[in-house]
């Protein structure tokens, strides 16, 4: 499995599913994607805490919990983030670097 793969899941899988992955792999959380591989989004543990406390089942689809509006960077070659520092300034868990067409092209996690 590549690496990068177990950040990942897809927008119709329940909330268990990512819950179970989650636990699996010590992640906070994952990235979003639809069925082309597209961004969009992240899911925390705390969206998930969340959705649950409101009443939403386990074997609910993430689509309606995740943000949809999370932090993500453009690839850009010739620019140097230092990644670790906007992980701490931001308090995120991850960055997903997106490609021109959203793809995923790696993730900067803790």
């Amino acid at each position: 499995m590549n690496y990068i793969n177990k950040f990942f899941i897809k927008n119709n899988r329940s909330i268990k599913f990512a819950s179970n992955k989650m636990s699996k792999f010590g992640l906070r959380c994952l990235v979003v994607l639809n069925i082309k591989n597209k961004y969009l989004g992240t899911l925390s543990t705390g969206d998930i805490r969340k959705s649950l406390i409101k009443g939403v089942k386990a074997q609910d689809s993430i689509k309606k919990i995740y943000q949809k509006k999370s932090f993500f960077i453009k690839y850009n070659q010739n620019k140097d983030y230092n990644y670790k520092k906007i992980l701490l300034k931001k308090r995120l868990d991850l960055i997903p670097i997106l490609d021109k067409s959203l793809k995923v092209v790696d993730v900067i996690s803790q």
